[in-house]
């Protein structure tokens, strides 16, 4: 049962930060539906593939690897196809399907960045309920670190789009990068990673998250945050 919710989650979580797309387009009108829809189909590929070749960068164990190649147990091969992803992976994929978009269809870089990455957060807090589920990513302590990430970002997500009619794009952009950055960088103290390196390459993509959200704060327009 929990690997059915657990795919529930995950099905959720590609499907419903489509609407948060929609809803972001239509307050600053950058592209037609049609054209988001192709958009956030590249964008779900960028996701998964970077997701994986980060995983097998970041986290891999290479007996997966060879069981994966060696064995004729379909299921073992599905194991392996399944499961071990990396977000961060996945974020960086997401925004270069978005720079690829942007250039074949000639339209600026940064208004599609203001539609997705809330829509980034949004995939992270939903996929972290299906973690704590499935019982991954935990802590080293006794905490449902999974939740807790969810309900930080949650509040990042809401205070985004609560705020839709008075930030302009750089300000949305900012406290994209800026939230994500400072949640993931102070959880990651307390989470569970495979090897060192994995946990640096985190915190360093947190930190550059952190200073390009500050340089596009600064270009905002001096609305209160």
């Amino acid at each position: 049962m929990d690997n059915l919710f657990y795919i529930l989650f995950i099905i959720l979580g590609f499907t419903l930060p489509f609407a948060s797309c929609i809803v972001i387009n239509k307050k600053f009108k950058t592209i037609s539906l049609e054209y988001l829809f192709y958009s956030y189909i590249l964008f779900l590929i960028c996701f998964i593939v970077f997701a994986k070749i980060f995983y097998i960068i970041l986290e891999f164990d290479i007996n997966s690897l060879n069981l994966f190649i060696t064995t004729d147990n379909i299921v073992n091969k599905l194991k392996f196809i399944l499961s071990g992803y990396s977000f961060i992976g996945g974020y960086i994929g997401g925004i270069f399907s978005i720079f690829i978009f942007s250039k074949i269809t000639k339209n600026n870089f940064k208004n599609l960045l203001v539609i997705y990455l809330p829509s980034l957060i949004l995939i992270y807090i939903i996929l972290k309920i299906g973690c704590f589920i499935k019982g991954c990513c935990g802590s080293y302590i006794e905490i449902p670190i999974q939740l807790i990430e969810s309900v930080a970002n949650l509040v990042v997500y809401i205070y985004i789009l609560s705020n839709l009619k008075r930030f302009d794009k750089n300000k949305i952009i900012a406290i994209s990068f800026i939230g994500f950055g400072i949640c993931r960088f102070i959880l990651s103290f307390v989470r569970v990673y495979f090897n060192l390196f994995s946990f640096l390459f985190v915190q360093m993509f947190c930190l550059v998250l952190i200073i390009i959200g500050t340089n596009f704060l600064k270009l905002g327009k001096n609305s209160k945050i």
